[in-house]
């Protein structure tokens, strides 16, 4: 017999068992020399299935229902997270047409923490869902009385999916490497499918873009394949360089500051994502 308590006071938790699905084979390497290319690999797979979850009645729709009167959201992570926050802001902005405003998390306080935060609406995005910096603006905004806290995240039971108002699951299975790979794809996924829906409540169907987004998961894997060798050529030029800038603007915004992230956590070349109107101050 077991209890659980929460530190901050000893209150006893009532939390019910929550039996794990993955498969032992999901959490090994298989065929690959490491995991995060197996994880590159499983993200078609895992697009899909989120996909095929995104276009199910239920869980999506309930979530569009709360955001559909929404004027202005604030979009909260840390790392890729907020990198998938920036893309998520554009496409709800430009599809949409929701002021979508993307947040570090560390930033969060600082900046926006000091008005009447009980009646916006946030949506915070976390991985694990234990991210130290996204929990601390769930404490602050849970402690500012804002009642419309919503999340994407991946691990259910973390204290992100079960203290938000109503949240929406990244279904990317166990990511084992440290960059992310298939959070980040599936967290881009779920804006740009909230912002489709959000615009088909709200009367501004667009049928193209319906379409070409049910073509994701193909495109994705397409891409992987064409850029495996490219990669190799690139790499090989790239790894004499003492540091590099990743540059976009607009919608590429989101990917640069996201592949200068990947290229610093990985090679620890010193590498910046920056607009690329902003390169010219530099």
């Amino acid at each position: 017999h077991y209890r659980i308590r929460k530190l901050s006071s000893g209150e006893e938790v009532d939390r019910k068992p929550y039996r794990c699905s993955l498969e032992i084979e999901e959490a090994q390497k298989g065929k690959f020399p490491h995991f995060m290319l197996k994880e590159i690999h499983e993200q078609p797979d895992r697009a899909q299935a989120l996909i095929n979850f995104l276009k199910e009645p239920g869980k999506m729709d309930e979530f569009c229902r709360e955001l559909k009167d929404e004027s202005r959201i604030y979009l909260i992570g840390s790392g890729s997270s907020y990198n998938a926050c920036v893309l998520g802001a554009y496409y709800l902005n430009k599809i949409s047409g929701i002021e979508a405003v993307p947040v570090v998390a560390g930033a969060f306080k600082e900046f926006l923490g000091h008005g009447d935060l009980s009646q916006g609406t946030y949506i915070l995005v976390s991985q694990s869902g234990e991210t130290k910096d996204v929990v601390s603006v769930l404490n602050y905004l849970e402690e500012k009385k804002a009642k419309k806290i919503f999340a994407l995240v991946n691990v259910l039971g973390s204290s992100l999916q079960l203290r938000v108002k109503n949240y929406l699951p990244l279904l990317s299975n166990i990511e084992i490497s440290v960059p992310a790979t298939k959070t980040f794809t599936n967290q881009v996924i779920i804006f740009l499918y909230l912002a489709l829906k959000l615009e088909e409540i709200r009367d501004k169907k667009n049928a193209d873009l319906e379409e070409e987004f049910e073509k994701l998961p193909s495109l994705i894997e397409k891409t992987i394949s064409l850029a495996s060798e490219k990669c190799q050529q690139v790499a090989r030029f790239l790894a004499k360089k003492e540091y590099l800038y990743y540059l976009g603007f607009g919608i590429s915004i989101g990917a640069c500051l996201e592949g200068a992230l990947k290229m610093k956590e990985i090679t620890y070349i010193p590498c910046e994502g920056m607009y690329s109107s902003e390169f010219n101050m530099a």
